[in-house]
């Protein structure tokens, strides 16, 4: 919580804390009430008191070597790539990424200077801002710069805001490939992830011969089952 409140309030010097970092798996019943939407969250840092509501929260889920994820309220609720005893599956129902700005305020202490070398997670983070934002022509740009890397993703949901952007572009053929990349991967574990996926592509993008073409194609290679 200090470094949250470091790097992203550095000028703060009132009693009242902006952020607060807090693991289910020891609040839980304590300080974070409860997985619920619209319940308030009081904790007292001795330092400040921080006040907050957990339909105002962003889970995120890290587990090296594996790129930090801001866990998808659709999709993640069912993502046993997460460990069952992080409780953050549960969490990911509270997720709101549509609270995360599109724009640079945070300002890094210079300690962690100098910002390491670009590679695949700053890739894939920085097109999952751009997917919350919708800004599908940058998430495409920034898979065919990640995809010629030479590094590759050590989790097989990094390559679904690709195959999003892929999606929204039109670039049907990129968009099944990765995706059948991903299903290779762990079928068991991945496959019902992509089929939400693929979903939620078909629903946001208009109707269209090509779009009902591939998603179509990505329903019956991953072996969704009927709806």
């Amino acid at each position: 919580s200090a470094a949250l409140n470091w790097i992203y309030t550095p000028s703060g010097r009132s009693e009242h804390i902006d952020y607060a970092l807090l693991y289910p798996t020891n609040r839980l019943g304590k300080s974070l009430p409860a997985l619920e939407p619209n319940l308030p969250i009081h904790y007292d840092f001795l330092a400040g008191v921080f006040d907050g509501n957990t339909s105002r929260a962003i889970a995120f889920y890290f587990s090296p070597p594996a790129c930090l994820h801001v866990l998808d309220p659709e999709l993640d609720g069912n993502n046993h790539l997460i460990l069952d005893d992080s409780l953050m599956r549960e969490a990911a129902a509270l997720s709101a990424p549509e609270l995360i700005v599109d724009q640079p305020i945070a300002r890094m202490p210079e300690i962690y200077s100098p910002e390491p070398v670009h590679g695949w997670c700053y890739y894939f983070e920085t097109a999952d801002l751009a997917r919350q934002v919708g800004d599908w022509p940058r998430v495409s740009d920034l898979g065919d710069i990640a995809f010629a890397l030479g590094d590759y993703p050590n989790d097989p949901t990094e390559r679904f805001v690709f195959i999003e952007g892929y999606a929204h572009m039109g670039e049907w053929d990129k968009a099944l490939g990765y995706s059948q990349v991903s299903y290779d991967v762990s079928k068991n574990l991945v496959r019902p992830l992509l089929c939400k996926l693929w979903d939620r592509i078909e629903r946001e993008l208009p109707d269209s011969a090509e779009r009902d073409r591939a998603v179509g194609e990505a329903r019956s290679s991953l072996s969704c089952p009927p709806r």
